[in-house]
């Protein structure tokens, strides 16, 4: 076995030394589910990546590519782990073209980060410019104010994700019901494959494919096939109006029934999300779970023209009022950021309040987001169901300090997952602790292209370096 002090040596050899760490604070930072890799590396360009994926070909180390690490909860134990490979130095936002809407970055760079610069850039409607330097003020669309772009996604841990680990997992907020997923929205990859090389994928433009798009199989391939290093994605500009609805209800019948209306009507929010008493307790405002106990809320996001948001508004409003809403909140401007914002971290409160807590991501059909809600009302759990996309985080909360609480809630996960499945869905675990990981279906029910994946995976990766172990079937 290649020692600690010869991993760093190589590495230093071909990174230089101010970008290798072995010291016991960065490797237990970068610890997997309490596997603490070898020695850390920091590359500073895709080149340099590959330059260390080739050191590591070469020795057979074994690599989990590390981006702030909001995301490496999910997953089984790595069978080995020699080097964490961080992104955190390749953090150029590379090209920012808001005038065909699309911006490429690495993969270092946080979400947060990319979106506030973003903000600031003015799009000028695709029309020329009368000089290379100064834009003609008569040539900018007079029907629309230059308000920015944005990438049109809200996934969770917004503060600290990285890009490249947003899309190595393929992870979605509640806008997704409006906006779809980060493959929807991914127009090119650059990566580093488990041989050392540097492929670029996709492009600019949405037709840019021909044969098979391996840009869609580096989405959701957690760390498994290479090393993400750059992105291009497709943006949008800043809507004119947005803001929050929320809505209280005494009973859960009340607030299904509320957002079966809310899916007939014409008019479609970006976000329609179904919150237990807990959920609204921990998301306020106050007034949410007020008296607390049988509460369930709903909350509505809204973005568009100034128009269409002010008609959901009215019309959401007297849907909620005829629906015996107890409680009914508008949240514009900062009220409306803050809340989405709780919305996005309330997984890092969770984790801080309960170590021991079990998270799971059910899957499930459209149709069955009332009965999913059915299966939790009893349950002590904060649950955050998204009705028009069928899916959701549920936060089983171990009883007590019991030190056996996790292995209680065992049975409960597998009865959501029987249920899921029954109706043509699945579910993941996201979190738990790794004692209790191997008693629990981490990834659900063996999918059908499994054998597939498995050929994939020996094609890219035979000697089973990236992640080994870690991803659906043990890939």
């Amino acid at each position: 076995m290649t020692s600690p002090s010869s991993i760093r040596s190589s590495l230093e050899s071909v990174l230089g030394p101010e970008a290798v760490r072995d010291d016991p604070e960065t490797v237990a930072a970068h610890a997997v589910d309490g596997v603490p890799p070898r020695a850390v590396a920091f590359p500073g360009s895709t080149n340099a990546v590959a330059e260390a994926v080739r050191l590591c070909q070469r020795k057979r180390l074994a690599v989990i590519p590390w981006g702030s690490g909001s995301k490496m909860a999910a997953g089984f134990p790595p069978e080995r782990f020699d080097l964490a490979l961080s992104t955190a130095r390749l953090q150029r936002i590379v090209d920012m073209d808001t005038a065909n809407l699309t911006v490429t970055a690495e993969a270092g760079v946080r979400f947060k980060t990319v979106q506030a610069a973003l903000s600031g850039e003015e799009n000028r409607c695709y029309l020329p410019l009368e000089d290379p330097v100064t834009p003609s003020q008569e040539e900018i669309c007079p029907e629309r104010e230059n308000r920015g772009c944005f990438i049109p996604m809200s996934p969770p841990h917004s503060r600290t994700a990285t890009l490249g680990g947003i899309v190595a997992a393929n992870s979605s907020g509640p806008t997704r019901l409006l906006h779809g997923l980060p493959r929807d929205l991914v127009l090119g990859v650059r990566y580093v494959t488990p041989a050392g090389e540097v492929v670029g994928m996709g492009g600019k433009t949405v037709k840019n494919v021909s044969g098979y798009d391996v840009t869609k199989l580096m989405i959701g391939s957690q760390g498994s096939l290479g090393v993400v290093c750059e992105i291009t994605l497709r943006l949008l500009p800043l809507p004119e109006r947005t803001g929050t609805e929320l809505f209280a209800f005494d009973r859960r019948e009340a607030a299904c029934r509320f957002v079966d209306r809310v899916f007939e009507s014409p008019l479609l929010p970006s976000a329609v999300e179904l919150l237990n008493h807990r959920a609204c307790a921990l998301l306020g405002p106050e007034e949410l779970d007020r008296p607390a106990g049988g509460t369930w809320g709903v909350a509505l996001a809204l973005e568009g023209v100034e128009e269409a948001v002010t008609r959901m508004r009215e019309t959401f409003g007297k849907m909620g009022e005829a629906r015996r809403a107890r409680v009914r909140l508008q949240l514009e401007g900062e009220a409306h950021a803050r809340f989405w914002e709780r919305y996005g971290h309330l997984e890092e409160t969770m984790e801080e309040a309960w170590p021991n807590l079990i998270t799971i991501h059910p899957v499930y059909p459209i149709s069955e987001y009332s009965g999913m809600a059915a299966r939790v009302d009893a349950l002590d759990a904060v649950c955050v169901l998204r009705a028009g996309s069928g899916t959701g985080r549920i936060h089983l909360l171990p009883p007590g300090a019991d030190p056996e609480g996790p292995e209680k809630l065992l049975p409960v996960v597998e009865r959501i997952l029987e249920a899921c499945v029954r109706t043509g869905g699945g579910l993941t675990v996201e979190r738990a602790a790794p004692a209790w990981k191997a008693r629990l279906p981490l990834w659900g029910p063996e999918p059908d292209a499994l054998a597939l994946m498995r050929r994939i995976k020996d094609q890219m990766d035979p000697d089973r370096l990236f992640s080994p172990g870690r991803f659906v079937g043990g890939i």
